[in-house]
């Protein structure tokens, strides 16, 4: 067994060897003595740290371009934060999950409303909206603005059996439509509608 162990070993030490030694014969030795290569090389290296960091933001941003399109209220003095800070203002018991650090959320207003957009997950997959201190009716025109732009395949009677339901006189609203997950509390004003 001690054997076996040992040749298995030393095959993975040879194969690690070997696959370092291919890649170091594939980089350049020297860095390049052309200028206008090296800056080149340079502008790119900067323009993939910029391309990025439009990737991570983007899906924060696009919805937020996209409400303000659509909505009559937009969403207004938006701001980076980071929601997993504790003295944010913005943090929330799940933010301490695994899920959430590293997430992208930006928080603004609509009108008077708090609201923040969170892109989070472990692929930054998915995006969240809290909204804190609303009424059924704000809350009615929040989701009809941005469940369309979350999952652009929900129906519009899917949409308006939610929208009659947040208008109903229902304490506490929760369930999916389409590819969305909604909560509303109404008790303390609460909205969080994600995609799922």
């Amino acid at each position: 067994m001690k054997k076996l162990f040992t040749l298995v070993l030393a095959i993975i030490i040879t194969l690690s060897i070997v696959a370092c030694g291919n890649n170091l014969d594939k980089q350049p030795l020297e860095e390049p003595k052309d200028e206008q290569t090296a800056g080149k090389q340079e502008q790119s290296t900067e323009n993939s740290n910029v391309e990025e960091l439009l990737v991570e933001q983007s899906k924060v941003d696009a919805f937020i371009e996209r409400y303000n399109t659509t909505a009559p209220t937009p969403i207004t003095d938006v701001v980076e934060v980071d929601i997993t800070d504790k003295e944010s203002g913005h943090y929330r018991t799940e933010f301490r999950l695994g899920s959430f650090k590293g997430s992208i959320t930006k928080t603004g207003k609509i009108g008077d409303i708090v609201i923040d957009i969170v892109n989070c997950g472990w692929q930054k997959d998915e995006l969240r909206i809290y909204a804190d201190g609303i009424t059924p009716e704000q809350a009615g025109e929040v989701v009809k603005y941005a469940a369309p732009i979350m999952d652009s395949n929900v129906s519009s009677e899917e949409l308006q059996d939610v929208l009659d339901y947040l208008s109903g006189a229902n304490d506490y609203h929760n369930g999916y439509f389409g590819e969305l997950c909604m909560t509303f509390n109404e008790i303390y004003g609460q909205l969080m509608l994600r995609t799922d």
